[in-house]
């Protein structure tokens, strides 16, 4: 994204472009619509004026390239959010778990059902959130969230996406009919 001045959006650009005006002026004077875009124009005129504004404001050189005005016209864009161009940030605090943190979390828990074959998948998160010493204190909450977190974890990453053109049960049933 552009570097902004710390001057604000000059005054004059906030204004809308005036083209009523202009279209006065071309009424008035007897020129054809072709001539609108025409070097010494009026519209070409307060056009060149505003992007020469915007590119002081945004602190760019007068793009003299196709890769520059893409660069400028993309600078324009970014910061005068136009839709398109506007990129989705999330804001907030940084995601305590991530994919990484849940894939730990499942390996821990097949882990000591591994070693101990009587416990349950609960009893395993309340076995880890209980000793938190013992897995780099990366689980220390509450049995009953970290046992939330693993299923959410299990049906991420265990269960295969929902895929609609797959045979469901119903189908199959109805097959074999």
């Amino acid at each position: 994204m552009a570097k902004k001045s710390k001057r604000g959006i000059p005054a004059e650009l906030k204004l809308p472009f005036p083209l009523r005006k202009i279209a006065r002026l071309y009424l008035e004077e007897p020129t054809s619509p072709t001539d609108l875009f025409s070097p010494g124009s009026p519209f070409h005129f307060e056009t060149k004026r505003r992007l020469i504004m915007m590119a002081d404001y945004l602190e760019q050189p007068w793009p003299t390239s196709e890769r520059d005005w893409l660069r400028f016209l993309f600078a324009i864009c970014t910061t005068f959010s136009v839709p398109g161009f506007i990129s989705r940030r999330k804001g907030g605090a940084p995601r305590k778990w991530t994919d990484k943190r849940y894939r730990r979390l499942l390996e821990e828990v097949a882990q000591l059902r591994r070693t101990r074959t009587s416990m349950t998948e609960h009893g395993a998160c309340v076995h880890i959130a209980k000793n938190p010493k013992r897995y780099l204190n990366l689980f220390s909450e509450n049995p009953k969230t970290l046992y939330r977190h693993f299923i959410r974890a299990k049906n991420k990453f265990e269960k295969p996406p929902f895929n609609p053109h797959s045979k469901t049960r119903k189908t199959v049933q109805k097959a074999s009919q």
